[in-house]
């Protein structure tokens, strides 16, 4: 396994098999991220255009048609016309004109079912403030953002639903 943490280093654990032994199956195990969000429809929504890049890159690897914008109202606009067409909301947190939260809260009113994930460089700040409501976002992760990260917060969040469609 790795465990990673800005400015406070990684930690690396290795399991060996003793010798004569067999590897565990359930160590190599780890499901890549290819494949697992085949079929699902994702609107994605960052003010930075690299980080709209790098994540439309993740999920559409994984399977996922991206709907990408930088500006959070052509998102909402998505959702206005076709509600039931989504299967989750990814969204930055500080964009232009609506934050990460005013975009979640606008888009339940056309799709109340919808889940959001929220990616942002602060997901301590924005969970400690409250801007991160439980009742809006089924998870927070913070970025920069490996794939598989955010294929399982996907997954995860799109397994969560309240409804289906």
């Amino acid at each position: 396994g790795l465990q990673s943490r800005r400015g406070c280093g990684s930690r690396f654990i290795v399991f060996w098999p003793e010798a004569g032994e067999e590897p565990h199956e359930d160590l190599c195990a780890a499901e890549p991220p290819y494949g697992r969000l085949a079929g699902r429809r994702i609107l994605l929504s960052d003010g930075d255009q690299e980080a709209l890049r790098i994540l439309s890159v993740h999920l559409e690897t994984a399977g996922a048609e991206v709907a990408a914008s930088n500006n959070p109202e052509d998102i909402l606009e998505a959702v206005r016309s076709d509600p039931e067409n989504w299967d989750l909301l990814v969204t930055d947190f500080d964009m232009p004109r609506l934050t990460g939260a005013d975009l979640a809260a606008a888009v339940r009113t056309y799709a109340p079912g919808l889940p959001a994930l929220l990616v942002t460089t602060q997901p301590d700040r924005h969970l400690r403030s409250g801007a991160a409501r439980r009742d809006l976002f089924s998870g927070v992760l913070g970025k920069p953002v490996a794939s598989v990260d955010l294929v399982a917060g996907a997954v995860a969040a799109i397994g969560g639903r309240q409804t289906e469609r």
